[in-house]
């Protein structure tokens, strides 16, 4: 297996594929930099378990389309086999990290070089997709090039292209990074410890920081406002963050 620079193997790499179209699939955290949220906009929802057959239906979902004269039709951004080995390990990812990480995501073609490659996390919006490389075809992320620059997600109902404020009040889409409708971070597993047995692996989990106890009360009221829980689980749901910390 190859890996390129500044991304290491990690434990849970797996592999699928027949005879040598064999394919590796990578996942790690990484720092979600507090400026980077600020010029996006984004409001972390994490550590968040979200059920495996919801990520893979939203890997389904996402298209992208490839650009010579004109902008080709929509073709999937995974096939099957991606989706049933990658889901699991972002699922594993996003259920374990804070309020400031991401998890990166990299697929390996049959020839060891990347083939995909982005990240995945839980804002308030909902399951966030960033992709910075497509059939070996890079882009930065945030790129809201109008031309697409080569390839771009394609829009569908169930996701949302993220903007960026361009020109006074004109916003342009990014079309390398799509927030899928599907996956909204309103219930009580926002607010849930993780467990061993959600995890499979995770043991202890550290206490939680400043950051994440005010993400966490601030998703807890959000609940009590829209009335999804009543007085005596706020009290009781508050006191349980607050002794996290």
């Amino acid at each position: 297996m190859i890996a390129a620079a500044g991304f290491s193997v990690l434990p849970d790499v797996c592999s699928g594929g027949k005879g040598e179209e064999v394919s590796s699939y990578q996942t790690r955290l990484a720092p979600f930099s507090r400026e980077e949220r600020e010029i996006y906009g984004v409001k972390m929802r994490q550590p968040y378990v979200v059920d495996v057959r919801s990520i893979q239906e939203s890997m389904r979902s996402l298209k992208y389309q490839t650009k010579s004269f004109f902008w080709s039709e929509a073709l999937p951004v995974f096939d099957s086999e991606q989706i049933r080995n990658l889901s699991p390990l972002i699922q594993k990812r996003l259920s374990v990290a804070d309020a400031s990480q991401k998890a990166i995501f990299r697929i390996l073609g049959a020839s060891g070089q990347p083939a995909i490659q982005g990240d995945a996390f839980i804002s308030r919006k909902g399951l966030n997709w960033r992709f910075n490389l497509l059939n070996g075809v890079k882009r930065k992320v945030g790129d809201f090039n109008i031309f697409g620059g080569g390839w771009k997600i394609a829009g569908a109902q169930n996701f949302k292209y993220k903007t960026r404020k361009f020109f006074f009040f004109f916003n342009k889409k990014i079309t390398n990074w799509v927030v899928s409708r599907d996956i909204r971070p309103i219930s009580r597993l926002a607010i849930k410890p993780v467990s061993p047995s959600e995890t499979g692996t995770v043991k202890n989990l550290p206490s939680l920081s400043s950051e994440e106890i005010e993400n966490r009360l601030q998703v807890l009221k959000e609940l009590k406002d829209e009335n999804l829980i009543d007085d005596k689980d706020y009290e009781s749901k508050r006191r349980e963050i607050l002794q996290s910390f």
